[in-house]
């Protein structure tokens, strides 16, 4: 992994090396908030709004999907979720084979000879099941959508009266909570492990509401679903730290997820400053706002990302200047 694209995030008292993804701008897997859904595109608001294109939020339970398909955006929603969302190495050939290590076994088979990778696997694809290559990978993609469609019909949405949180940090995870049968969440376990990357994301989830916070396990989904660019993976790792009072590791996590593409994670970060207004931290200065000490313990790579996207967190000396005198001649004692 090069240095240069990964960052250090620490999450409940572990360091997790963690790369740069830029999430997916195409059509298949991003919606235009410029257009959205029931809004007349030729009014004046609708023409002023940034050309921006938004990662697709994907259904966590059938609760989802019934609004997605009242608003009209499920179709695409599970075409990305069944179709795309999946890493094809990890698809299980049996219970002690992966389509990655077949793929190993007909280059060793082949070794020497003229053919193309693609070649030999399909060769030796063909000799084990005879099928081509393309229909076995066909067919165990299938084969995971169907065990996923099957599990995720028995996902149940939490609504936050119903969350065993306290009531301020209900509302920071609100549409991240859901919950299902030991056997439902095992299901989507061995689905992540199978390389069905929405199914790391919503294991991760699951985990996390019925141990009743974040674990290694969740955390480590959670950072795979991202490896495998899920659109809401660090969003979501960034929420769920919040709730549990990891303030700077939701900030990393949140920057992350600008970085990638995912604006809507400022608003985690806005919640972590509100969450930490009235909390202050002594110095030998005097009292300093503990998100600004916060702020000063992240390492480089981080304080280059907060620069970017928070400009006004960081003030010159002029800056500082300006606003004191600004302060001064408008009479306030406070300066």
């Amino acid at each position: 992994m090069s240095e240069r694209n990964s960052y250090r995030l620490t999450a409940l008292g572990r360091t997790y090396d963690v790369r740069r993804v830029f999430l997916n701008k195409k059509d298949d897997f991003t919606e235009d908030v410029s257009r959205p859904s029931g809004c007349d595109v030729s009014s004046d608001s609708a023409k002023s709004r940034p050309p921006f294109r938004r990662p697709l939020l994907l259904p966590t339970s059938p609760f989802e999907v019934e609004k997605m398909d009242r608003e009209g955006i499920l179709e695409k929603a599970s075409w990305v979720t069944d179709t795309l969302l999946l890493t094809v190495d990890d698809l299980p050939v049996s219970r002690a084979e992966t389509l990655k290590d077949l793929r190993a076994k007909a280059l060793v088979e082949f070794e020497g000879s003229e053919l193309s990778k693609q070649q030999m696997y399909d060769h030796y694809t063909r000799k084990r099941f005879g099928i081509s290559h393309n229909d076995l990978v066909a067919e165990l993609r299938e084969a995971v959508v169907e065990r996923f469609n099957v599990a995720f019909d028995g996902i149940l949405y939490v609504m936050p009266m119903e969350s065993w949180r306290q009531s301020g940090a209900r509302e920071v995870v609100r549409g991240h909570e859901i919950a299902a049968s030991r056997q439902v969440i095992d299901e989507m376990l061995e689905l992540a492990g199978s390389g069905h990357v929405h199914s790391q994301y919503l294991a991760a989830l699951l985990l996390c509401f019925t141990q009743r916070g974040l674990s290694k396990r969740s955390v480590e989904l959670l950072l795979q679903a991202h490896e495998n660019a899920h659109p809401q993976a660090l969003e979501a790792l960034g929420r769920l730290l919040l709730a549990q009072g990891e303030h700077l590791s939701a900030i990393q996590a949140s920057l992350l997820a600008m970085q990638g593409g995912y604006p809507d994670a400022k608003h985690t970060i806005g919640e972590v400053q509100r969450s930490m207004t009235m909390t202050v931290v002594m110095t030998q200065g005097g009292p300093v706002p503990a998100f600004m000490v916060m702020l000063h313990g992240l390492d480089d790579k981080y304080q280059a990302l907060a620069r970017t996207y928070f400009p006004d967190w960081f003030p010159s000396e002029a800056d500082r200047a300006a606003a004191f005198f600004s302060r001064f001649t408008k009479g306030d004692s406070h300066v």
